[in-house]
Protein backbone atom coordinates (compact mmCIF):
# COMPACT_ATOMS: atom_id res chain seq x y z
CA UNK A 1 0.00 0.00 0.00
CA UNK A 2 3.03 2.28 0.97
CA UNK A 3 4.98 1.75 -2.48
CA UNK A 4 1.61 2.36 -4.45
CA UNK A 5 1.32 5.62 -2.64
CA UNK A 6 4.75 6.66 -3.11
CA UNK A 7 4.26 5.35 -7.12
CA UNK A 8 1.42 7.27 -7.34
CA UNK A 9 3.06 10.49 -5.99
CA UNK A 10 6.37 9.88 -8.18
CA UNK A 11 4.34 9.43 -11.09
CA UNK A 12 1.63 12.30 -10.34
CA UNK A 13 4.65 14.77 -9.43
CA UNK A 14 6.14 13.73 -12.98
CA UNK A 15 3.03 13.96 -15.64
CA UNK A 16 2.62 17.78 -12.90
CA UNK A 17 6.12 18.20 -13.98
CA UNK A 18 5.82 17.57 -17.97
CA UNK A 19 2.70 19.93 -18.30
CA UNK A 20 4.64 23.01 -16.20
CA UNK A 21 7.75 22.36 -18.90
CA UNK A 22 5.03 22.51 -22.33
CA UNK A 23 3.26 25.49 -20.49
CA UNK A 24 6.72 27.21 -19.89
CA UNK A 25 8.25 26.59 -23.30
CA UNK A 26 5.11 27.41 -24.78
CA UNK A 27 4.37 30.65 -23.31
CA UNK A 28 8.47 31.66 -23.82
CA UNK A 29 8.31 30.63 -27.42
CA UNK A 30 5.28 32.71 -28.04
CA UNK A 31 5.61 35.66 -25.61
CA UNK A 32 9.18 36.32 -26.18
CA UNK A 33 10.51 38.78 -28.32
CA UNK A 34 11.60 36.84 -32.06
CA UNK A 35 14.99 38.31 -32.46
CA UNK A 36 16.61 37.22 -29.70
CA UNK A 37 18.54 33.97 -29.36
CA UNK A 38 18.21 33.19 -25.80
CA UNK A 39 14.12 33.28 -26.53
CA UNK A 40 14.73 30.44 -28.88
CA UNK A 41 17.34 28.57 -26.85
CA UNK A 42 14.91 28.84 -23.23
CA UNK A 43 11.75 27.71 -25.21
CA UNK A 44 13.72 24.99 -26.83
CA UNK A 45 15.70 23.97 -23.48
CA UNK A 46 11.87 23.84 -21.83
CA UNK A 47 9.77 22.02 -24.63
CA UNK A 48 13.27 19.49 -25.15
CA UNK A 49 12.89 18.75 -21.16
CA UNK A 50 9.01 18.58 -21.88
CA UNK A 51 9.55 15.63 -24.75
CA UNK A 52 12.05 13.96 -22.60
CA UNK A 53 9.62 13.26 -19.76
CA UNK A 54 6.86 12.12 -22.81
CA UNK A 55 8.86 10.11 -23.85
CA UNK A 56 9.61 7.96 -20.89
CA UNK A 57 5.37 7.81 -20.96
CA UNK A 58 4.90 6.86 -24.20
CA UNK A 59 7.44 4.11 -24.25
CA UNK A 60 7.62 2.42 -20.70
CA UNK A 61 11.02 3.42 -19.42
CA UNK A 62 8.99 5.46 -16.61
CA UNK A 63 9.61 1.60 -14.93
CA UNK A 64 12.90 1.15 -15.73
CA UNK A 65 13.39 4.79 -14.10
CA UNK A 66 11.70 3.91 -10.95
CA UNK A 67 12.47 0.31 -10.63
CA UNK A 68 11.88 -0.34 -6.67
CA UNK A 69 8.70 1.02 -6.75
CA UNK A 70 7.32 -0.14 -10.42
CA UNK A 71 9.34 -3.35 -10.62
CA UNK A 72 10.66 -2.29 -14.05
CA UNK A 73 13.25 -4.18 -15.77
CA UNK A 74 15.98 -3.36 -13.12
CA UNK A 75 14.42 -4.23 -10.59
CA UNK A 76 13.43 -8.16 -12.46
CA UNK A 77 16.84 -8.00 -13.68
CA UNK A 78 17.30 -11.84 -12.92
CA UNK A 79 14.31 -12.49 -15.48
CA UNK A 80 16.16 -10.80 -18.23
CA UNK A 81 19.86 -13.09 -18.02
CA UNK A 82 21.75 -9.75 -15.93
CA UNK A 83 21.46 -11.32 -12.65
CA UNK A 84 22.30 -15.12 -12.07
CA UNK A 85 19.87 -17.05 -9.52
CA UNK A 86 22.18 -19.64 -8.87
CA UNK A 87 24.33 -20.34 -6.18
CA UNK A 88 27.54 -19.41 -5.65
CA UNK A 89 29.98 -22.50 -4.49
CA UNK A 90 32.65 -21.74 -2.54
CA UNK A 91 35.75 -24.17 -2.55
CA UNK A 92 36.39 -26.04 0.44
CA UNK A 93 39.68 -25.85 2.78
Amino acid sequence: MILWSLESAALALSIFVTVMLLWLGLTVWLNGERGQSVVHLSAAGLLAAALFFLSLFSTGLYEIAMPATTGGSLHNAASYGGISQRPVQVAGP
